[in-house]
C-alpha cells in the first residue's frame, strides 16, 4: 500500500501503549496473546495491527486470536462500529473462512466425532484439544439435557448445562463417565461466564466431580464405539488421548479401499496391521495417513507388543522414514493458510501438530523455515531431526574435504537454523582450512539470520558456542536472550559479561527462562537497577511460589514430611522453598544445598517456627527450586537433628480422596530424590513416572523398593533402568491399592545401584531423533558444562556420568554423591587414557579407585596398577594386593614415598628387601 492510499486508524492512549511507536515487546506479546482486557472493537483493531508485526511471535499470537475475534464480532447482534481500515480486514477474514456459521445445523458426514465419552475421557480429550489449539463444541449428552464446552485456540472458554453455566456446567459434564458425545470444529457458542483457568489445573479440579468408579472395565464397555476422520480428529489427537488414559483400544482406520489397525495399551502404540505389514513398518504408514474415516473401539488384548517407543518418537520416526514419500495434499487445508493474501506469506502455527510435523519432512523448505519458530515439542523434535540429518549429511567422516568446505563457505543450500548449526559444527572441524572457512562465514552473517536462527529452536548448545565464540553484536545477544531454548549457562554468561540494561531488559522479558532458572532470575535481579525490572522479576517469583509455574512438587505433606523433602533436596544439592499450608496457618522453610537454613510459619521463625510445624497435621506443601525471598534464621545442623529426632503428627484423612496426590515436576525433583523422599513413608505408595518415551510405576514401602513395571521391560530393574535413561517429565505419587505387586525387597540405594548396570545398554536403546555429535570443548565451553551439571539432580548426573562425554566424565568423577562418582567408573565410554586419570587422582572417592581396580579390563594396565597402589585414596587392602605386581624400581620409589600410608611405604620396603635378599 503506497502513502498516499494508506489509511490511518487513530487510537487512545491506552491502545497506544500496546501498538504506538513506543510500545516494548512485552507489551505487545501481551496484547496479541489478549491477555489484557480491552473492549471488542479495540480487541480488533489490536489484532489486526498486530498480524503485521516483524516479529513472528508477535504476529503468529495476533493471527491466531484474530479469527475467533472476528467470529465473535460477526455473531453479535450489537456488532460494534470498527474503523474502515479494520473493517475492511474483518470482512475479508468473514468472507475468505466463511465465519459465523451456526455449529447446530446438520451436520454432514465426517464433520464430526461422535461416540461414547467413556472410551476417550472428557478430560483427555480437552488436554488434546489444548495441545492441538482447536477451537471446538464438546457436546456430551447427560441424563435429561447436552452440556455443551467450548473451546477457542485450545482453550476451554465456556461450558453450559441447563441453567449452569460456567465451571459449575463442566463438573456435571465430568460427572457422565459413560455418556454419549459429539466433538464438532465451531466457534464458541452463547454463554455467560467466561472460563479463565490453566487447562491442566481445570481437568485436575474437574475430575474431583468425576465418580471414581470407571466403567471401562466392565462388560458393557466392549459395546462402545467412537467413529469420526481424520480431517476433524487426527491420529496424534486420538494418540495423545490414548497416551493419558493409558486405556487399551484399537483404531481400525480405512482409506480409498486400504483399511489398517493401530493398537493401543499402556499409553502407547504397542502394533498396527496395514496390508501385509505389522509393527513400526505399518505404524509409520498409517501416522502418515492424512485422510481416513476412523473406528474406536475397546480391544487387543490378543495382539503381540512389538513397538516400545513412545508416541512423539513413533510419530517423528514414521516422518524420517517416509522421509521421501510423504505430501502434503492440498496443502493442508487451514483457516490461516486460507487468508494469506491479508498477510504477506503463509501462516502455519494454527495447524494441528500431525500436519506440522508433515510440512517439517515435506519439501516445502519456506513451510520448514516458518515452523522453525513453533512452539509444539513435537513439532521441534521434528525440526531437529531435519536439521541433524543435514548436519551429519556435511560433518560425517565419509563427506568429502570439498563437500565440507563448500558447505563452510556458506554454498549449500539449507535453512537458516541448518546454516548456523553445520557452519557451528564445522567450526570444529579437523581441517584448518574448513575451521577458518566456517568461522569467517559466521562472522560474516547478518543481524537478520541471526535473528531467525536465535528465533527458532537453535539447539542450545550450538547458541551457547555462538553466544560465547562468535557474536559481538549486542543486538543479536538481545536475540539470543530472549530464545526460549537459551541454557541456564548461557544466561548466566551473557549476565557476566555483557552488563547493560538493554540486555537485562531482554533476559528479564524471557520468563520461560526465567522460571526454569532460578540462577539466572536470582543472579539477575541482583545485577538491574532499574526498579520496575525488580519488580518484575520479584512478582515472578511470587507468583512461582504461589504455585503458577509447572517447575513444582505439592501435594500432601504426609507422604513426605518435612525431613523427606530436606533429604531429597541433599541427595541432589538443591535450594529452594518449600510452601506449607495448613487450614489455619501457612509458613516456608528455606534450603541452601538441602540443608534447612531457615523457616516462617505464622508470626513464629527459625527453630520455633519448624517445631510448630512438625506438630501440625493436615499441611499440603509445594516445593520449588526458588531462592529470591530466603530468610536465614536458623543453625543448620540443629534444625536437621531437630528433623531426624522428630515424629512428625500425621492425620491419616491428609492422604484420602483426590488430595492425596503428589504431583511433581521430575526437573524439580528426580526420581531418586522422590522415592529418596518416601523413605519412613506411613503407607505404602505408587510412584507413576510419565516421560517422553513411555511411562512406568514404582512401589516402595517406608523403607524398602518392592516393585517397578514398565510396560515391554523385563523385571524390575530393566524397568528401573528404562525410567531413568528416558526423557522424564513428571511424577504422581499416591498411596498403593491393596494387593499391589510385590517382586523384590531392596533398599532404594541397592536397587538404584543394581539397576545403574543396566542403564547404558537401556540408553543406547533409547531413540533419540535430532541428536548431534558431540564436539571437543573450548575452555569456554567447558565452563558452561560444569555450571549446567551444578543444577542437575542425581539420576540426570548418573544418566550423563554413563553415557555423556569426556569433559561430563572429568567433573562428574569428583561429585559429592558417590553414586555419581562411580557411575562414571561404569561407563562403557571410559577410555584407558581417563583411567590412568582418575587412578592417580586424589580427589576421587574410595570407592571410585575400588570400581577401577575390580575392573578387569583396566587392571591389565600396569601404569593403571601403579597409580592405585600409589594413591593415598586407594584402600589399603587394594593397595597392598597390587604391591606385589609392582616393578622393583617403582617399589623403592614407594618405600621413601610420603605421599602414601605407612602401612604402604613399609610394605614396599619389605617386598625390595626380599627381592634383594633373593638375588
Amino acid at each position: 500500500m503506497s502513502d498516499q492510499e494508506r489509511k490511518i486508524v487513530s487510537v487512545g492512549s491506552r491502545l497506544s501503549k500496546f501498538i504506538g511507536s513506543k510500545s516494548t515487546r512485552e507489551k505487545r506479546l501481551q496484547a496479541a496473546a489478549m491477555q489484557a482486557e480491552f473492549t471488542l472493537r479495540d480487541t480488533l483493531i489490536i489484532l489486526c495491527y498486530l498480524s503485521r508485526d516483524p516479529d513472528t511471535e508477535i504476529s503468529s499470537q495476533a493471527r491466531k486470536n484474530l479469527i475467533p475475534a472476528a467470529r465473535n464480532w460477526y455473531t453479535r447482534p450489537d456488532r460494534p462500529e470498527l474503523p474502515e481500515p479494520i473493517h475492511e480486514i474483518v470482512i475479508k477474514v468473514i468472507e475468505k473462512i466463511g465465519l459465523g456459521e451456526k455449529a447446530d445445523k446438520p451436520l454432514a458426514e465426517f464433520e464430526s466425532v461422535q461416540g461414547n465419552i467413556g472410551l476417550l475421557g472428557l478430560g483427555e480429550i480437552i488436554q488434546a484439544v489444548d495441545h492441538n489449539s482447536r477451537t471446538v463444541w464438546i457436546k456430551v449428552k447427560g441424563p435429561q439435557e447436552t452440556a455443551t464446552v467450548f473451546t477457542e485456540n485450545g482453550k476451554v472458554v465456556g461450558a453450559t448445562y441447563l441453567d449452569y453455566d460456567g465451571m459449575d456446567a463442566l463438573y456435571q459434564a465430568f460427572g457422565w463417565i459413560d455418556a454419549d458425545f459429539e466433538y464438532v470444529h465451531a466457534a464458541p457458542g452463547d454463554f455467560k461466564n467466561r472460563i479463565k483457568v490453566n487447562t491442566l489445573n481445570l481437568v485436575m479440579d474437574a475430575l474431583e466431580h468425576a465418580p471414581d468408579e470407571d466403567p471401562y472395565e466392565r462388560e458393557i464397555s466392549r459395546t462402545w464405539r467412537v467413529n469420526g476422520h481424520l480431517k476433524v480428529m487426527n491420529i496424534f489427537e486420538i494418540a495423545e488421548v490414548f497416551e493419558m488414559n493409558a486405556k487399551m483400544a484399537m483404531c481400525h482406520l480405512k482409506q480409498a479401499g486400504d483399511e489398517g489397525f493401530l493398537y493401543f495399551k499402556n499409553g502407547r502404540i504397542v502394533n498396527a496391521q496395514l496390508a501385509g505389514m505389522t509393527g513400526m513398518d505399518a505404524a509409520c504408514h498409517l501416522l502418515a495417513w492424512p485422510n481416513a474415516t476412523f473406528v474406536i473401539q475397546r480391544g487387543g488384548e490378543g495382539v503381540e507388543e512389538v513397538i516400545h517407543v513412545g508416541m512423539q518418537n513413533l510419530i517423528i520416526e514414521a516422518m524420517r522414514l517416509l522421509d521421501e514419500g510423504v505430501t502434503v495434499s492440498d496443502k493442508v487445508a487451514s483457516e490461516l493458510a486460507i487468508i494469506d493474501e491479508l498477510f504477506e506469506g503463509k501462516d502455519l502455527f494454527m495447524l494441528p501438530v500431525l500436519d506440522k510435523v508433515r510440512l517439517v519432512f515435506s519439501d516445502d523448505q519456506k513451510a520448514r523455515e516458518s515452523l522453525e519458530t513453533d512452539s509444539n515439542p513435537l513439532v521441534r523434535k521434528a525440526i531437529k531431526v531435519k536439521i541433524s540429518k543435514t548436519v551429519h549429511k556435511y560433518i560425517s567422516a565419509a563427506t568429502e574435504h570439498d563437500v565440507r568446505l563448500r558447505a563452510a563457505q556458506g554454498n549449500v543450500p539449507v535453512s537458516t537454523t541448518e546454516k548456523l548449526v553445520l557452519l557451528s559444527y564445522l567450526s570444529h572441524d579437523e581441517s584448518q582450512a574448513v575451521r577458518e572457512a566456517a568461522k569467517k562465514t559466521l562472522a560474516s552473517l547478518d543481524i537478520p539470520t541471526y535473528k531467525k536462527g536465535f528465533g527458532s529452536d537453535l539447539h542450545p548448545s550450538v547458541m551457547d558456542f555462538l553466544v560465547r565464540e562468535t557474536i559481538r553484536d549486542e543486538s543479536v545477544i538481545g536475540f539470543a536472550c530472549a530464545s526460549e531454548s537459551i541454557l541456564e549457562e548461557t544466561a548466566l554468561y551473557i549476565l557476566d559479561n555483557w552488563k547493560n540494561e538493554e540486555v537485562y531488559t531482554r533476559l528479564a522479558e524471557n520468563k520461560k527462562l526465567l522460571e526454569k532458572s532460578p540462577a539466572v532470575a536470582e543472579k539477575l535481579f541482583g545485577v538491574v537497577t532499574d526498579p520496575n525490572l525488580k519488580r518484575q522479576i520479584e512478582n515472578l517469583e511470587e507468583a512461582i511460589l504461589s504455585g503458577k509455574t509447572d517447575f513444582k512438587v505439592e501435594g500432601p505433606l504426609g507422604l513426605f514430611g518435612l525431613l523427606g523433602i530436606t533429604r531429597s533436596a541433599r541427595h541432589g544439592m538443591r535450594s529452594g522453598t518449600i510452601v506449607l499450608e495448613s487450614p489455619s496457618l501457612s509458613g516456608k522453610v528455606f534450603l541452601r544445598k538441602g540443608r534447612p537454613i531457615g523457616a516462617t510459619w505464622g508470626d513464629l521463625t527459625g527453630i520455633s517456627a519448624l517445631k510448630e510445624m512438625l506438630k501440625t497435621t493436615g499441611i499440603r506443601f509445594r516445593y520449588v527450586t526458588r531462592t529470591c525471598f530466603h530468610q536465614e534464621n536458623m543453625d543448620a545442623s540443629a534444625a536437621e537433628e531437630l528433623l531426624e529426632m522428630t515424629t512428625p503428627a500425621f492425620d491419616p484423612q491428609e492422604i484420602e480422596g483426590t488430595g492425596r496426590l503428589i504431583v511433581g515436576s521430575l526437573g524439580v525433583m528426580d526420581i531418586f530424590e522422590a522415592l529418596s523422599a518416601l523413605e519412613g513413608t506411613p503407607v505404602p505408595v505408587m510412584m507413576s513416572v510419565v516421560c517422553e518415551e513411555g511411562s512406568g510405576e514404582i512401589y516402595r514401602d517406608k523403607s524398602r523398593v518392592l516393585h517397578a513395571h514398565v510396560s515391554g521391560k523385563e523385571g524390575s530393574l530393566q524397568s528401573m533402568a528404562a525410567l531413568v535413561s528416558w526423557n522424564g517429565i513428571r511424577f504422581l505419587i499416591r498411596p498403593a491399592d491393596p494387593g499391589f505387586p510385590v517382586s523384590l525387597d531392596k533398599t532404594l540405594l541397592d536397587f538404584f545401584t543394581e539397576a545403574m548396570k543396566l542403564i547404558p545398554n537401556e540408553m543406547a536403546s533409547v531413540p533419540r531423533p535430532g541428536e548431534l555429535p558431540e564436539w571437543e570443548l573450548s575452555e569456554a565451553e567447558f565452563e558452561s558444562l560444569y555450571n549446567k551439571i551444578l543444577n542437575m539432580g542425581v539420576a540426570e548426573k548418573i544418566k550423563l556420568a554413563l553415557m555423556g562425554s569426556k569433559e561430563a566424565r572429568d567433573i562428574l568423577v569428583r561429585d559429592s554423591n558417590k553414586m555419581v562418582a562411580v557411575a562414571v567408573a561404569k561407563s562403557p565410554k571410559l577410555q584407558e587414557s581417563e583411567v590412568e586419570t582418575i587412578s592417580k587422582s586424589r580427589q576421587v572417592c574410595e570407592e571410585v579407585l575400588r570400581q577401577i581396580a575390580g575392573t578387569k579390563e583396566w587392571m591389565k594396565s600396569y601404569t593403571i596398577k601403579l597409580n592405585l597402589a600409589s594413591n593415598s585414596k586407594t584402600p589399603i587392602p587394594i593397595a597392598m594386593k597390587l604391591l606385589s605386581q609392582i616393578r622393583e624400581p617403582d617399589l623403592r620409589k614407594l618405600a621413601k614415598s610420603k605421599n602414601v600410608s605407612a602401612a604402604i611405604s613399609t610394605q614396599a620396603r619389605r617386598l625390595v628387601e626380599a627381592k634383594g635378599d633373593k638375588s
